[in-house]
């Protein structure tokens, strides 16, 4: 939007063929879908909108964020918070003569309450009605973020079952299909705090029973599955302290089954998907903390 507001929209951008196909449409359940790769299987999508243009509806959120919704069947979710946390003004990326005014702060967005609240909502996919809120009060000392960002960056996923979500306080949380929560983790308490400069970015995804979070920040760096029916730790592997990342992890196949592939400020990182063994490193160093690698398979 042209200027900040106390909330954010979520535009369901679709033409009108979209809205009239049948409710199985492809579920688009994580960061970057189904395989995690941002490609999908639907056609006829649009590929511009605007004011008048390609937009089937739009639904004030009762938050801000810069997370993605997902889709499951006729369900869109969507993570926000509410109140205000500590942010700090940091690097932008249009430097000099590149600079945008753009790239705005979240700062004027998120209203003058103090309080933080992490929300999920479930709104309806064809109208955009709001089907339920489930609200999650911040806990613990929160790490100060940088201002185009805050808590609630990383992108909820859902298997259909329930509904997962990783906050910046380092609070996860499930919910069942109908906003009641099933169980809830706060990560920072338990295994140190999510400090990293712009704010924790990785998202969570699903990989069997497991839900899988990359936790690689200036404190304490590891990789954690837990089960996603209860929360219980299934395994942590930890790394070295400084290790950075924000990007989010993708599950590929390898010669000797899956393998869960890890960018971070050390290079990309492949570990075996069920024992989380060490498979392999490249120390390609671009940028690589920022990015999802895009695997390709032949």
């Amino acid at each position: 939007m042209a200027r900040a507001t106390r909330q954010i929209w979520l535009l369901a951008a679709l033409t009108w063929l979209v809205l009239a196909a049948p409710l199985s449409a492809e579920h688009w359940p994580q960061w970057r879908g189904p395989a995690g790769t941002g490609a999908s299987t639907e056609v006829r999508l649009p590929e511009t909108w605007g004011e008048g243009r390609n937009i089937a509806w739009r639904t004030r959120l009762g938050g801000v964020g810069v997370s993605s919704p997902v889709v499951w069947g006729d369900r869109v979710f969507a993570t926000s918070q509410s109140g205000r946390g500590d942010s700090r003004r940091g690097p932008r990326l249009g430097q000099g003569g590149e600079a945008s005014s753009a790239e705005r702060s979240l700062e004027g967005a998120a209203g003058g309450e103090r309080g933080v609240r992490f929300l999920i909502e479930a709104l309806n996919r064809v109208d955009g009605q709001r089907a339920w809120t489930y609200s999650l009060a911040a806990e613990g000392n929160l790490p100060s973020v940088h201002d185009k960002h805050n808590l609630a960056s990383a992108s909820p996923a859902t298997d259909g079952e329930r509904v997962y979500a990783v906050f910046g306080s380092g609070q996860v949380v499930a919910v069942d299909m109908n906003g009641k929560q099933v169980w809830a983790r706060n990560l920072a308490r338990e295994h140190g705090s999510f400090d990293i400069n712009w704010g924790h970015g990785s998202s969570p995804i699903i990989h069997g029973n497991s839900l899988i979070v990359v936790a690689y920040h200036e404190s304490a760096s590891y990789l954690l599955a837990v089960d996603k029916r209860t929360g219980k730790q299934l395994w942590k592997r930890d790394r070295p302290s400084g290790i950075l990342s924000y990007s989010t992890p993708i599950v590929v196949p390898g010669p000797g089954g899956d393998e869960l592939i890890v960018n971070a400020s050390t290079g990309v990182e492949a570990y075996a998907a069920a024992t989380v063994s060490r498979c392999g490193t490249s120390t390609s160093r671009i940028n690589s903390r920022f990015r999802s690698r895009c695997i390709t398979t032949e």
